[in-house]
């Protein structure tokens, strides 16, 4: 057992070594701006976590959800306030939200590039974060939409697929294939859920996950999304 955890480790460390350090390097700065933010319906604004050196209302034994949006996007996008909005009208998780905007709103191939060392990056901000406040692996789920999808991905991965779940919603297609190694996988959690619904256009119908979900065939349009009713119109402008 040991041995195959060695060399799952040696292929971790030889995926971060081929992201070209050159890229890395050239975008240092919009990854030093990426940020994690606490949400609580108690308070009257978001916590920014690096700048606060513990909060206060967190309950331990609670999950802890971590939202990643996905590109030319941001933490207030319409496609994150509504799962953000659920979880805290539940009232029982401890909910954060990742911002990665300036690297998101980089051009799409990129954006794409770049998404191991954003993965990355919120992980170094998430792992303090979870130590300050007594929270286990088990207890953390990541839900990362389109692009963010692959970056939840690899937020699991620097944490040796040791966290609880990672939901991939809608993960991004383009310049990516069934085998490329830092997208979304069944190895970067304990339990790994896709759901698929803009399936040949801008996301993906590959099984990434234990299990895969793919409502109306994981095809586009979906109902009550009519508005784009003619969506390979959009095949080759990486709207998201």
């Amino acid at each position: 057992m040991e041995f195959f955890r060695l060399l799952g480790y040696t292929a971790l460390v030889l995926l971060v070594s081929s992201v070209a350090p050159t890229l890395v390097s050239k975008y240092d700065k919009e990854l030093a701006e990426i940020k994690l933010y606490y949400y609580s319906p108690f308070l009257p604004t978001e916590i920014d976590v690096e700048s606060a050196d513990s909060i206060p209302d967190i309950v331990r034994t609670s999950q802890l959800k971590v939202i990643i949006h996905g590109w030319n996007a941001h933490r207030d996008h319409t496609a994150t306030v509504p799962i953000r909005a659920a979880y805290l009208l539940q009232g029982d998780h401890t909910v954060l939200v990742a911002d990665w905007a300036n690297a998101s709103s980089l051009l799409y191939p990129t954006a794409r590039q770049l998404v191991l060392p954003v993965g990355y990056r919120i992980g170094g901000i998430l792992s303090p974060f979870m130590q300050r406040h007594g929270i286990e692996y088990d207890q953390v789920h990541l839900v990362g939409h389109s692009l963010g999808a692959h970056i939840a991905g690899n937020v699991g991965r620097y944490f040796g697929g040791r966290l609880g779940r990672v939901t991939a919603l809608d993960p991004a297609g383009p310049l990516f294939w069934q085998w490329s190694r830092d997208a979304v996988s069944s190895d970067v959690a304990q339990f790994v859920d896709a759901i698929h619904t803009d399936g040949h256009v801008l996301g993906e119908v590959v099984q990434r996950g234990h299990v895969d979900f793919y409502p109306n065939r994981g095809l586009p349009p979906q109902p009550g999304c009519e508005l784009y009713a003619d969506p390979y119109k959009f095949r080759n402008e990486f709207v998201y």
